[in-house]
């Protein structure tokens, strides 16, 4: 199923948690599950749960297309701050894995290394979810990606942090396509963090990646996607009309 993109619209869905009794939110969040589940278990089956207990405080970036009088997501993409995880007393997203990851040792010392960091600088750390892209969407997914991965460079900007973490998965060239926009994989002590065969996503062969800042070419790029970043529509606050059709 091929878009319009200049029907396209950018629904950013801030700390589902404290905006429960949204109507707007409630039916944002519930469409962001459905797109996760619809996007995950045609490719790791139906025992996997993409829905995580951070999901309900991080950001949900969504967008979307017109669908009769509603929206529909076709591509999200979820940031988790560290300070988010604290304020909740949970632990960093996949913290947990990585700490009982045998084979995992070395990138767990620097990913605590990015917490000490964000800490002494007073600055948030965050965990960059993979994308979910609509199963009827996949024609479009290359440029469904570089839109998402715009808007990240905008959400980003307008939230100073000390690093930003993440996974590139191998099987579709995901640690590639990040590495355009200035992420690097994860080193420790001047050593290559080597890649991970994660059990959770049927041992998926994954890079932990790391950004400090975004390539001059994703800067370049993201310039191209500021219009749909300017028309946003944001439910951030229970206080805040949320706009709708």
């Amino acid at each position: 199923m091929s878009i319009d993109h200049s029907h396209l619209q950018l629904i950013v869905l801030q700390c589902f948690a404290q905006m429960g009794s949204d109507a707007f939110a409630q039916k944002m969040f519930s469409k962001m599950v459905e797109l996760k589940v619809k996007a995950w278990q045609p490719l790791y089956g139906k025992k996997f749960l993409p829905l995580y207990t951070f999901d309900f405080f991080s950001c949900h970036l969504l967008l979307c297309v017109a669908e009769k009088t509603d929206w529909l997501p076709i591509v999200g993409y979820s940031p988790t701050s560290l300070k988010m995880c604290q304020f909740y007393k949970q632990k960093f997203p996949y913290y947990s894995q990585w700490e009982m990851y045998s084979k995992a040792q070395e990138h767990f010392k620097a990913i605590n290394l990015c917490i000490q960091e964000s800490e002494a600088l007073e600055k948030d750390l965050w965990w960059d979810s993979e994308l979910s892209i609509h199963p009827n969407y996949k024609n479009d997914q290359e440029f469904l990606r570089e839109a998402i991965a715009a808007m990240n460079v905008f959400y980003h900007q307008s939230m100073p942090a000390s690093n930003r973490l993440r996974i590139g998965m191998l099987k579709n060239h995901m640690d590639q396509f990040w590495e355009k926009w200035g992420y690097e994989k994860l080193r420790w002590e001047g050593q290559l963090c080597p890649a991970l065969k994660i059990a959770w996503m049927n041992q998926e062969e994954v890079f932990l990646m790391c950004l400090k800042n975004f390539s001059d070419l994703g800067i370049q790029i993201s310039k191209n996607y500021r219009e749909l970043w300017e028309k946003r529509i944001e439910i951030d606050s229970p206080q805040k009309d949320s706009k709708n059709f």
